[in-house]
């Protein structure tokens, strides 16, 4: 088993902060990053986590054409990108059923994906899509062969972080764009939510494993891209999805499984303080300059 040390800054100042799921969690006291240690191996996650018998996307649209209202994310990756007038070869990691593939095809892209779910892959290539089943470090790409490769939610995900940015520096273009979006630890949302696990054992939504396995910040997450020769261009903030939040948390499901009043005022009490958060967090948008959801462009300055 590797030595427990930071990804970031190779620091072994870390601390155990609290089990999650059965699973322990730790933070350097050097750059803030927390994380799950021992990390889960691939195959596991791929299989239990990741698969079309877990769940995982199970009720994705499967007719490309027929989705009325695209990911507001997308839209907003796809005209950043306008403004940096960078076209060519785009790598989508974590494609899954080839929805932002579809929309960047039609601004111009040549299109490919990577997806490590077998049915989510098939749906994307039956939209007509080059889409890799598997992880990025087994598709063998060409070197300096994409002008952009976007991360939508993945590298919080994956067990080795810098293997798969590493793979990703080379099979993109020197100057080309790195697109990546994940939770910003350095936040009112993530900060209040953490303290309330910790203080009155509340569901912690920000980071739950073994699906999550890393939450960054923007300054650790700005120092390890600068480590690895990434030019950080612009990042974005955006609020978190309530509704995503609260069904991260399992409340609902729970509730059905036992069907007790005990659990349902539980998961009501969760949810007005979870709302109650959420809108605090509305009111002081003006007045910080993070929220918990990141997107960050960067690119490969070799």
């Amino acid at each position: 088993m590797k030595k427990n040390k930071c990804i970031i800054c190779n620091s072994r100042n870390l601390f155990f902060i609290f089990k999650k799921n059965n699973y322990d969690l730790f933070k350097c006291n050097e750059c803030g990053l927390i994380y799950v240690y021992p990390q889960p191996a691939l195959n596991r996650l791929i299989n239990d986590c990741y698969s079309q018998s877990s769940g995982y996307h199970l009720k994705l649209t499967k007719n490309l054409q027929k989705i009325k209202r695209y990911e507001k994310r997308f839209i907003r990756v796809l005209d950043k990108l306008d403004e940096f007038k960078i076209r060519g070869n785009l790598l989508d990691v974590g494609c899954s059923n080839g929805e932002f593939l579809f929309i960047a095809k039609r601004k111009g892209f040549n299109t490919y994906g990577v997806e490590v779910n077998k049915e989510t892959a098939k749906i994307a290539i039956d939209n007509g899509f080059n889409v890799f089943n598997g992880i990025l470090e087994d598709a063998n790409f060409k070197d300096n062969y994409f002008s952009v490769i976007h991360l939508g939610s993945v590298i919080e995900h994956v067990p080795d972080p810098v293997a798969l940015l590493k793979e990703s520096k080379r099979v993109l273009k020197k100057g080309g764009i790195i697109i990546i979006f994940t939770p910003n630890l350095e936040c009112f949302w993530a900060r209040t939510t953490r303290l309330l696990y910790q203080w009155f054992n509340f569901p912690w939504s920000a980071l739950i494993p073994p699906y999550h396995l890393f939450l960054f910040s923007h300054s650790n997450f700005k120092k390890l891209l600068c480590g690895m020769k990434f030019k950080i261009l612009d990042t974005r903030y955006y609020g978190c999805s309530l509704r995503h939040e609260l069904g991260a948390t399992g409340l609902f499901r729970k509730v059905k499984e036992e069907k007790s009043i005990k659990r349902l005022l539980y998961s009501l009490l969760v949810f007005l303080i979870y709302t109650s958060i959420y809108f605090i967090n509305f009111l002081i948008i003006p007045f910080q300059d993070k929220n918990f959801e990141m997107i960050i462009f960067a690119q490969n300055d070799l």
